[in-house]
């Protein structure tokens, strides 16, 4: 979970149970008691039906485990280096698959844009992989970093252009 600076809105990664992961995201405009659906519903899967706890709110954006298995929570964008491509923009990834994506909020219903896929490392066994994402950070300058757990071979990645500028949709590669 994490709380924009700037817009005041807050971002909440949930893992999913079954089949889907979510990205809610609280408002600054929304009421108090809002009920993201847990246990009920997973995703967009619809609405809760009364009687209900809260206030029913449906998450900004989810996706099917063919896309990934465990969505960790990011940043919005304020650093200065991808600031004309990914500025406040939210950034989140997923531990199993090791995918960076951006929310794209420019279509409806918003989407999310692949920005990288972090590189395989060393895992604690020879015949499992336990090097995924675990978690963002942010330096002194609101640059985003990535951290890959591992307990021999983790990794801290940030974002470093692989070309030229792109003319609309964001181009990066995960740079150790």
């Amino acid at each position: 979970m994490t709380c924009d600076p700037v817009s005041g809105r807050i971002f909440l990664a949930d893992v999913g149970e079954g089949s889907r992961e979510e990205l809610d995201v609280i408002e600054p405009s929304d009421r108090a008691g809002l009920n993201f659906q847990w246990n009920i519903i997973e995703g967009l899967q619809g609405d809760l039906t009364p009687p209900y706890i809260g206030v029913n709110k449906r998450p900004i954006l989810d996706y099917t485990h063919s896309e990934g298995q465990a969505i960790i929570g990011g940043y919005v964008y304020h650093g200065g280096l991808f600031a004309s491509d990914l500025g406040g923009k939210y950034i989140f990834g997923d531990n199993v698959q090791k995918k960076v994506w951006v929310l794209d909020e420019s279509t409806s219903p918003p989407g999310k844009i692949l920005l990288c896929i972090m590189p395989t490392s060393p895992g604690p066994n020879s015949n499992t992989d336990y090097t995924g994402l675990s978690s963002f950070g942010l330096d002194q300058n609101n640059e985003i970093y990535f951290c890959q757990m591992s307990s021999v071979g983790g990794r801290i990645y940030t974002l470093a252009r692989s070309g030229p500028p792109p003319a609309s949709k964001p181009g990066q590669s995960c740079s150790g």
